[in-house]
C-alpha cells in the first residue's frame, strides 16, 4: 500500500525530462463522497488470497458506514522540487467492522453461534465511574445499518461500531525525474560524501576560508560515485504521517478472530506481506509457493534468475528509506467480551477505557513505541446467591 501513493504521483506526472519552457504550474483537487459504503479488505494470513469463484476460502474484514468523504491535493506548484508533500483526509460517519470467516475455518462455527447466543443487554448507567461525575452515558442503543454484501445471514459479525472516523494521511517524498535519475543520486552521492569529509577537516582561518575554492568538485564527485558504492539506507528518508482519531463512545465486542485478522491486515498492507499470492498461480504447487520456498532459502526452478533480472534494473532512488510515524487516539471505548448465556443468566464482561493514544516513529534502523492508557474500568456480574 506504501508504493500505492508513488505510483499515483508517477501516473498523474509526465515521462518527459523537465523543461522549464514548458513548465506550468496546476495542481488537481479531489473530493469524493461515498454514501453508504462498504470496504472490504482480505486478511488472510501472510496475504495468501483464494481467488476462484465459488467456495472462497478468504477471512474478510470490512469498514462499513453511512458517509465516506476523502479530500487530497496533488499539487504540481514548482519547478523540479527537491521534496513533494500531498495530504489525504478521510472522513467516515456511523462507520462499523464486520468480520466473515470463510465455512472452512476452524473458528467460523464457534464465532456464528457464540454471536448468535450473546445477548447484548443494556448495562445500567451507573456501572461506568470514569472522570469526576462518576458515571458516564452507556453506550447507545444501535440501530439498523445499510447492509449489500455484509448481511448476517451470509456469515457477518459485527464487531466494532464508530460514531465518527478520522483519518489522515500526509506524505512527502523525493520525486524521481525521468531521464534525470542518474544526476540525482550523484547528486545526493556527493552530498554524503562532503558531509562526511567535513568532520574530519581541520579548521582554516577566515581568510583563507573566504578566499579559497572548495575541496570538494564535481570530478571528486564523479570519482566517488564511481568508487562508493550507493547505499540507499544514507539517503534523506521519505516521510509519512499517519494521525487516526475515532469520536466518542465507540462499541467493541471481543471476538478472538477479530484480533487475528487485525495483524493481518496490518502485515499484507502495510507490512512484509504486501505482495500477494493467488492460491491457483503457486509456480511448483499449492504447498510450496514462492514466499514459502524463499524463506527456507531455496527458490523454485526458473524464479531466481527471474528475481536476480527484476533487482538489476531496480534503480536505488527507489530503495529510499522511509520514516513513517503513526498516532492513534481512541475515546470512550465501550468493549464487551461476549460468551454463551441465556437472557436470565449473568451478563458477559465489560469493560470502559476513557482514552487510549497510542504514537510510534519507525526508521530505517530503528522503532519507537508509545503507549498511554487512562484507567481501565472493567465489571463481571454473577448470579450466585
Amino acid at each position: 500500500l506504501l508504493s500505492f501513493f508513488s505510483d499515483l504521483i508517477q501516473d498523474w506526472a509526465s515521462d518527459s525530462a523537465p523543461d522549464i519552457y514548458s513548465f506550468v504550474p496546476y495542481s488537481w483537487k479531489f473530493k469524493v463522497l461515498f454514501h453508504q459504503f462498504e470496504m472490504i479488505w482480505a486478511a488472510n494470513q501472510h496475504n495468501w488470497v483464494d481467488c476462484s469463484t465459488k467456495q472462497q476460502e478468504n477471512v474478510y474484514l470490512a469498514a462499513c458506514g453511512e458517509t465516506l468523504n476523502i479530500d487530497f491535493t496533488l499539487a504540481f506548484n514548482e519547478f523540479v522540487p527537491t521534496t513533494c508533500n500531498t495530504r489525504f483526509s478521510l472522513q467516515a460517519e456511523d462507520t462499523d467492522m464486520r468480520l466473515s470467516l470463510p465455512e472452512c475455518h476452524p473458528s467460523r462455527c464457534p464465532l456464528l453461534t457464540l454471536a448468535k447466543d450473546y445477548q447484548n443487554v443494556k448495562l445500567p448507567p451507573d456501572m461506568f465511574m470514569p472522570g469526576e461525575h462518576h458515571s458516564a452515558p452507556p453506550p447507545k442503543p444501535s440501530k439498523s445499518r445499510w447492509r449489500n454484501i455484509t448481511h448476517a445471514e451470509a456469515g457477518w459479525v459485527d464487531c466494532w461500531s464508530v460514531p465518527n472516523f478520522l483519518l489522515i494521511i500526509d506524505y512527502t517524498w523525493h520525486p524521481i525525474y525521468p531521464q534525470k535519475a542518474d544526476e540525482q543520486l550523484k547528486q545526493s552521492l556527493s552530498e554524503m560524501e562532503e558531509s562526511m569529509l567535513s568532520a574530519l577537516r581541520p579548521p582554516e582561518h577566515t581568510s583563507v576560508h573566504h578566499n579559497a575554492s572548495p575541496r570538494f568538485t564535481s570530478k571528486s564527485a564523479s570519482a566517488a560515485h564511481s568508487r562508493m558504492p550507493a547505499e540507499p539506507s544514507e539517503l534523506p528518508p521519505d516521510r509519512l504521517h499517519v494521525e487516526m482519531e475515532m469520536s466518542p463512545d465507540s462499541r467493541i465486542i471481543l471476538y478472538g478472530p477479530l484480533l487475528r485478522a487485525l495483524i493481518s491486515i496490518k502485515e499484507n498492507y502495510f507490512g512484509e506481506d504486501d505482495m500477494y499470492t493467488d492460491f491457483e498461480e503457486a509456480v511448483s504447487s499449492p504447498v510450496l509457493s514462492t514466499s514459502t520456498s524463499s524463506g527456507l532459502g531455496w527458490s523454485p526452478l526458473g524464479m531466481e534468475d527471474s528475481e536476480q533480472k527484476e533487482n538489476s534494473n531496480i534503480h536505488p532512488l527507489d530503495l529510499r528509506p522511509w520514516d513513517i510515524t503513526v498516532l492513534i487516539n481512541l475515546y470512550k471505548v465501550h468493549g464487551r467480551l461476549p460468551m454463551h448465556c441465556s437472557s436470565e443468566g449473568p451478563e458477559g464482561p465489560s469493560g470502559f477505557l476513557e482514552r487510549l493514544c497510542f504514537e510510534m516513529k519507525k526508521g530505517y534502523k530503528e522503532t519507537m513505541l508509545q503507549l498511554l492508557l487512562s484507567p481501565i474500568h472493567i465489571f463481571v456480574s454473577d448470579n450466585y446467591q
